[in-house]
């Protein structure tokens, strides 16, 4: 028996419950890319982190997991800066606003934890053909400003278009740790 090339695909179904978690995991992943592409970060290693897995549970459940790198964190909520004066007798300007995250003592590193070249402000810094010393100063002393790009998309929207399409596929009752995740994500907590 054979297949012709249309008939293959790598879609995931409608008709089961882990087809309906990967096409909204799909979605999900493809809106906070276009998100981050709004931002001009399209290309970005953030935008390539964007990955979901569904897993089956063991006792006839699934977890669906949204993993990205920590990076996002931060670039969503933001980062209060330490400030102090400048050199030049000015002071700096906090654009990390409210967030919780906060620059203390410890500067942004210069290069990843995990060894990867390519994830590196020493990087970005040498291909602008800027001081990756003065980048880090700078991002340490004014923060990072928050750009919401993980929050805009995740909002009670799109929680309602997960239950709505389980429920399409027939699941009534719905003991949903995403929703509840999702929830403490949106009120701003871990």
């Amino acid at each position: 028996m054979g297949f012709l090339d249309d008939e293959i695909t790598d879609e995931p179904s409608r008709t089961s419950l882990t087809g309906v978690l990967h096409l909204f995991g799909k979605e999900l992943q493809e809106r906070l890319v276009n998100s981050l592409a709004g931002e001009g970060l399209v290309d970005s290693n953030l935008a390539q982190s964007i990955r979901y897995t569904v897993t089956p549970t063991g006792d006839g459940g699934f977890r669906f997991e949204l993993l990205f790198d920590d990076y996002g964190n931060y670039l969503d909520e933001g980062v209060q800066g330490k400030g102090g004066r400048k050199a030049s007798g000015g002071s700096w300007r906090n654009k990390g606003g409210g967030s919780r995250f906060k620059f203390n003592t410890k500067k942004p590193p210069l290069r990843s934890k995990d060894g990867d070249p390519t994830k590196s402000l020493e990087v970005w810094a040498n291909t602008r053909g800027i001081n990756k010393w003065a980048v880090q100063e700078s991002i340490f002393r004014q923060g990072i400003k928050a750009n919401h790009w993980f929050s805009d998309v995740i909002d009670s929207g799109i929680v309602n278009d997960l239950t709505e399409a389980l429920e399409q596929h027939g699941v009534k009752q719905i003991e949903l740790d995403i929703v509840k995740e999702l929830k403490g994500i949106l009120n701003g907590k871990d």
